[in-house]
């Protein structure tokens, strides 16, 4: 069975949100669950997956290249970046990137579909960004941009599970 299809770029961005939101609120019983939705189609196909999970399973792909190229060239750019001064700054340039990436999604502009209380706006999230930051050690005090979870990833560097 096929949950995602990582041919459409706002399912593939899904399947990468919930695995970094796994990561981030240490919830490895669903990050399990999420790959046990994504491997059987995908597993050893996309640089992006299989460099997130290889911080938490051993054995993963060493993959070339993420499924889509815009914005997730960068993001690669930035697991690769060794320097992590440099990585910081990739990662606020993934960012900028990210938003616009996703034009032709159904969600993309849907703060501007907000009529009184009816939309379907429930916010713009870069998960993946903050999990990278997160994985990765980087210092996030200078990504400012409105889609980075800065939250999110201040609560997964101080849990104490």
């Amino acid at each position: 069975m096929v949950t995602f299809t990582f041919e459409e770029k706002d399912e593939y961005e899904l399947a990468l949100q919930l695995i970094s939101a796994s990561i981030l609120y240490h919830r490895e019983d669903l990050l399990n669950r999420v790959i046990a939705m994504v491997d059987p189609a995908y597993k050893g196909q996309d640089a992006i997956l299989e460099k997130l999970l290889s911080f938490r399973q051993e054995g993963r792909a060493d993959v070339k290249l993420p499924f889509h190229k815009k914005p997730y060239t960068t993001l690669l750019q930035v697991m690769r970046e060794e320097n992590k001064e440099k990585a910081a700054d990739k990662l606020k340039t993934y960012c900028k990137e990210w938003y616009p990436a996703f034009k032709q999604a159904p969600w993309h502009d849907g703060h501007l579909r907000i009529n009184g209380n009816d939309g379907d706006y429930f916010g713009y999230w870069a998960f993946e960004a903050g999990a990278v930051a997160y994985l990765c050690g980087l210092d996030d005090s200078k990504i400012d941009h409105m889609v980075y979870p800065r939250d999110l990833v201040a609560f997964a560097r101080s849990f104490k599970g």
